[in-house]
């Protein structure tokens, strides 16, 4: 089969829309209706709601960063707690929708993240795209990522949707070291570290100790 890189970036182009519609599709609930979205064990409602409002209220009221907690423990660290995620780009979603609405989509975000990064990450090794497929689709939507949602561990979300990517940037620094590669791995490196679950982080490492 003679290879043609205009029908393999349609085709491409084609799982990357379907990626992205399936998470859009699948998570409506999460962008269409108003309102954090609902669960007795939600970590989120009980904790991580507060501290993105106390965020969100030190930049648009204050002009600078949380970095101070003031509202519980007699005062305890804003930005130094790793339940905060004030760094992390898919958390930034904070700072220009109102709390419930950016707190659905930082879910909806790093679910379509997830697939997205397991379909690249799958293509490096599996030959035939319909299996990368696959494989990206069961990532996304796997019970482990919906238990995740339920809990409203949005930090630990977070290093679910990345560790495909740090997968896919350690693979290709190791198999060809230069400039352009190393530059990936060290962006993919510290948005992991910014994510704010260190303990997933750190079994991530593991994983790429093996690897």
């Amino acid at each position: 089969m003679i290879y043609n890189p205009v029908l393999n970036f349609r085709s491409t182009r084609l799982f990357l829309i379907l990626i992205t519609a399936i998470g859009l599709i699948f998570f409506a609930r999460l962008w269409i209706k108003p309102g954090i979205l609902y669960s007795p064990h939600s970590d989120l409602i009980a904790q991580g709601a507060g501290y993105h409002a106390l965020g969100g209220r030190a930049l648009a009221e204050e002009r600078h960063w949380p970095l101070w907690d003031p509202s519980c423990n007699s005062g305890s660290p804003a930005h130094a707690n790793p339940l905060t995620t004030y760094a992390s780009p898919l958390h930034w979603v904070f700072y220009v929708l109102p709390l419930d609405r950016a707190a659905n989509m930082g879910f909806v975000l790093n679910v379509i993240l997830a697939g997205l990064a397991m379909f690249a990450c799958a293509r490096r090794f599996l030959e035939h795209p319909h299996g990368a497929f696959f494989c990206c689709v069961a990532y996304m939507l796997s019970y482990r990522y919906l238990a995740l949602i339920d809990a409203g561990w949005l930090p630990t979300i977070t290093m679910y949707a990345l560790a495909p990517l740090l997968v896919l940037a350690v693979d290709r620094a190791l198999e060809a070291p230069s400039p352009p590669r190393t530059a990936v791995l060290a962006v993919v490196m510290a948005l992991s570290a910014m994510q704010g679950s260190a303990q997933s982080f750190y079994y991530a490492l593991l994983g790429l100790a093996g690897f």
